[in-house]
């Protein structure tokens, strides 16, 4: 599955995307975690910026720790690995709003 990176244009219609789509969520997450108390804006910009940042970096260490492993790995073990590291990143994000806040590290996997 190819892709390519459409100009300015396109990474700023990506992250505004992104950007809307967290500050919709993002309600539902301090419904959740009450003991956020950053806006939600914060919580989406803080969001789609990790996103942006670390989604390259991200995608590439993904991509080169399958092959490493598992030089003739399927596209679906690249799936799981990807997965892992976006989970990892929104466990960033909680660990992060939530500090001091007196959530234990499971419930913030959960």
């Amino acid at each position: 599955m190819g892709g390519y990176f459409s100009g300015p244009v396109g990474i700023a219609a990506f992250a505004s995307i992104k950007f809307a789509g967290y500050s919709v969520s993002a309600p539902a997450l301090k419904k959740i975690v009450p003991t956020i108390q950053a806006s939600v804006w914060k919580i989406a910009g803080v969001r789609t910026g990790t996103g942006v940042v670390l989604g390259v970096p991200a995608t590439g260490l993904g991509v080169f720790l399958i092959s490493l492993a598992a030089p003739k790995a399927s596209d679906l073990q690249l799936c799981f690995v990807l997965a892992f590291l976006r989970i990892f990143i929104w466990y960033l994000l909680l660990f992060v709003f939530t500090k001091g806040g007196g959530i234990d590290r499971n419930r913030l996997w959960l």
